[in-house]
Formats: structure tokens, sequence, C-alpha cells
């Protein structure tokens, strides 16, 4: 009966660190998604009808043909005249004389690469 009792507590003690080492990885990674937002984008605040998160632009770049050519950094950008998201992407083939990124069109939900080479 006792040893019964002793793995309940065990197991509630186990629980309970697996439950706050969870928390405390999703506030950490919470917060660093929030601080690129600041730091990197130049992100309108009047949120209209027809108009993405950098949050949900990114898992939209992140469920595309941008992850199968590379990988992004977290730098992100944002032009209100074209309605598009723009994340910097690391080729895992990197291509001379280009600067990638993942483009997001926030109007058809849709992603590209956008390779960006400069002539020689």
């Amino acid at each position: 009966m006792r040893s019964t009792i002793y793995f309940i507590i065990a197991l509630c003690f186990i629980g309970g660190l697996f439950f706050l080492a969870y928390k405390y990885v999703y506030t950490d990674a919470q917060v660093e998604i929030e601080s690129q937002d600041v730091m990197f984008g130049a992100i309108s605040t009047n949120a209209s009808e027809g108009e993405i998160t950098p949050k949900q632009a990114k898992a939209i770049a992140a469920h595309s043909a941008c992850i199968i050519q590379g990988q992004l950094t977290g730098k992100f950008s944002y032009d209100q005249a074209t309605a598009i998201w723009s994340f910097a992407l690391r080729p895992k083939v990197p291509q001379p004389g280009c600067s990638p990124i993942c483009a997001v069109n926030e109007i058809s939900r849709t992603a590209s690469i956008n390779w960006r080479c400069q002539a020689d």
C-alpha cells in the first residue's frame, strides 16, 4: 500500500517537472518570436481584413517549397505596397551572387523563393 502511494507521488512530481519544462520552453519561444517581430519586421499595427500576422506568414513559409531549398533565418520584413512578407533564407545549395528570400503573398497566402541574384 505504501509503495503504491510513493509511486503515485513520484508520478505527480515527474509530471509536474515535465509541465514546468514545457511551460518554460514554450514561453521562451513566444518571447523569441515576439522580439523578432519587433526587431526585424516593419509590421503594420493596424491589422485590417485580409492582413496576416508575422506568425501566420512564417507558418505559410515554413510549410512551403521554400523549406525544400533552405532554412528560414528568422529575419523578415513586410512591404505594405505589395502585401509581401519576405523571410531571409539560408539555401542548402548557395548560388553565387544570390541572396534568397521566401516571399509570402499575404493575399493569396502562398510562398515562393525569390533568389535575388545580381548580374555579373
